[in-house]
């Protein structure tokens, strides 16, 4: 009875906060039954459904097995530490940025989470760190996902989280910050690969740009 009754709330919850009307009800049972399997729980089912439904562009016009699926892989990355919310936006940034198919979204959300476990981070700090990137991303298309690994890989390679990692663009204002950044950042890189006067005199934008550039050359 317990269990029907916090199905039946978090379902409620949904359609109070986006106004769906039930639209979305059976899609949400049904990504809830393909993942209870795996500790997903039918608020984290109605949470990431809350997310895509307000963020993601055309997901109200989705067939109901992709919005299923959406919401189903969404919630799925809950369990390896993620939360909700961003494994949903990073879904629709995947999408609306990058112009992946919704299938092509999930199978890279799950590469991603992958990627992370094999290098021994957090998978919630390389998924929170690809949405504070997406803008940057966004140029590369389909391939970001892949330069972002690499990111990963340097943060890694440098001991920081990637949160330092991005914020050296922040240290960059004087010649020491620029010149130390570009050091240790070259290093990791296996060569001379970033230019100290370029990020001196890049805007922070432009400088997140040439990291990825650089880790991108980096192969």
């Amino acid at each position: 009875m317990k269990m029907v009754f916090a199905t039946d709330s978090a379902v409620s919850s949904f359609n109070k906060a986006t106004g769906a009307a039930g639209s979305l009800d059976d899609e949400i049972y049904g990504a809830f039954e393909a993942t209870n399997s795996l500790g997903v729980s039918m608020n984290d089912a109605a949470g990431v459904a809350g997310t895509l439904y307000s963020s993601m562009a055309g997901f109200k016009d989705m067939t109901s097995q992709t919005q299923t699926e959406l919401i189903g892989a969404a919630a799925e990355m809950t369990r390896l530490g993620i939360s909700g919310d961003t494994a949903a936006r990073t879904l629709t940034g995947l999408q609306t940025s990058l112009g992946m198919s919704s299938k092509e979204a999930i199978a890279t959300q799950r590469s991603m989470a992958a990627s992370a476990l094999a290098i021994g981070m957090a998978p919630s700090e390389m998924a929170e760190g690809f949405q504070k990137a997406m803008p940057s991303l966004a140029a590369y298309g389909k391939q970001a996902p892949k330069i972002f690994a690499k990111v990963a890989a340097a943060a890694k390679g440098l001991n920081v989280s990637m949160d330092t990692l991005l914020g050296m663009t922040q240290q960059m204002d004087t010649f020491e910050g620029a010149a130390s950044a570009a050091g240790k950042l070259n290093s990791v890189l296996g060569g001379p690969l970033l230019n100290s006067m370029d990020l001196l005199n890049a805007t922070e934008d432009e400088r997140i740009r040439l990291v990825l550039q650089s880790v991108d050359a980096s192969g």
